[in-house]
């Protein structure tokens, strides 16, 4: 059943749903964010960003939005009123993120570092060695364990998801699931790797081992579990599948 449809009138490439009742939009090309009620579809608040946003991350314990910026290769936290609250520079091109306790882990696109920013005192803690063209980003508590994707870069494409020790940062194994593992979701005791290199999708257990395969989209991109199902988007071929 259509519930609703909200007519845009600007290029947004990405959302996030922030608290119960209000969804994010940005775009990499807009001067804005716009924060949007569900239930109306109102209008709430307005975070001026700049051009430039590649991803945002909501931190539901202290409600605050975190934004990485490709321009100014900036991390800044907002309230979500739209106010801006810090601001932190990063490496080149910082995009996938993650939180775990009072830290966030960004990966920085166009560089071989990620930074490990202290949200308490917003500043760089850490930078840990990573492949350029790194994408893709979890964190699995039970292994104390950071998973990440990535395109691999030139004619060297990546085929593997690289498992680092959250504490240290060091590789401790690497996990095969070519080609192109670029996006990563856990759910339960599992980690859904979409490769949009071979169109496939693999479930991995928390111990790195594949469970099971599925070729499936033309470039599988977006992977969400929606009511016991997988949803997978095809970002060439306009189709959603489940």
């Amino acid at each position: 059943e259509l519930v609703a449809t909200w007519d845009l009138d600007k290029a947004y490439t990405g959302a996030i749903v922030v608290g119960q009742d209000a969804l994010l939009l940005y775009g990499h090309q807009l001067e804005q964010a716009e924060l949007y009620e569900l239930s109306t579809g109102k209008q709430i608040a307005k975070l001026k960003t700049g051009i430039g946003i590649t991803n945002a991350l909501y931190d539901e314990q202290h409600q605050l939005i975190y934004v990485t910026n490709s321009k100014t290769n900036e991390l800044t936290s907002f309230s979500i009123t739209g106010d801006m609250q810090n601001k932190v520079k990063l490496r080149n091109y910082p995009m996938s993120m993650t939180q775990h306790e009072n830290l966030l882990y960004v990966v920085n696109y166009k560089d071989t570092l990620l930074s490990v920013v202290d949200t308490a005192t917003f500043t760089v803690k850490e930078e840990w060695p990573i492949e350029s063209s790194s994408q893709g980003i979890v964190i699995i508590e039970k292994t104390g364990e950071l998973w990440l994707g990535g395109h691999g870069q030139g004619s060297q494409s990546n085929d593997q998801v690289q498992v680092l020790d959250l504490t240290t940062g060091k590789v401790k194994k690497q996990i095969t699931v070519p080609l192109m593992p670029v996006t990563l979701l856990q759910a339960s005791d599992e980690v859904v790797v979409a490769s949009h290199g071979s169109n496939m999708i693999y479930t991995v257990s928390s111990q790195g081992m594949v469970t099971w395969q599925q070729e499936i989209a033309a470039n599988p991109f977006a992977v969400a579990y929606f009511k016991g199902q997988l949803v997978v988007a095809g970002y060439d071929d306009q189709m959603l599948y489940f």
